[in-house]
């Protein structure tokens, strides 16, 4: 058998090496797993985006859903826009026949 070649590097200078090597691998890990995200899973950043934006408004979740999925199985803005105001009159003249004698409150 043959005898191991002895190192020619310092003791001081393997350890820096290993750990050197250690950090490298533990700052390319990290990166992949924060970084990667905007790579690999780009759609949980809208997530995160968009419950982040409903937090901001206190509004809650499924309201929020509502309005994305109909906004998006709409063809344009326009149509969207319409929908909300004719919503809107309808909410109105619902609350206004509720009132009773249907005029202003004297």
């Amino acid at each position: 058998m043959s005898t191991p070649a002895l190192p020619t590097r310092p003791l001081w200078q393997r350890l820096l090496l290993r750990r050197l090597k250690f950090l490298a691998g533990l700052a390319g890990l990290l990166l992949v797993a924060v970084g990667g995200s905007y790579w690999l899973a780009p759609q949980w950043l809208m997530q995160l985006d968009q419950a982040r934006q409903a937090m901001v408004a206190h509004v809650d979740k499924q309201g929020v859903l509502q309005k994305v999925e109909l906004a998006a199985g709409l063809e344009d803005a326009s149509s969207f826009i319409k929908q909300q105001q004719q919503e809107q009159q309808s909410q109105g003249m619902q609350s206004g026949s509720r009132g009773g004698s249907g005029g202003p409150p004297r």
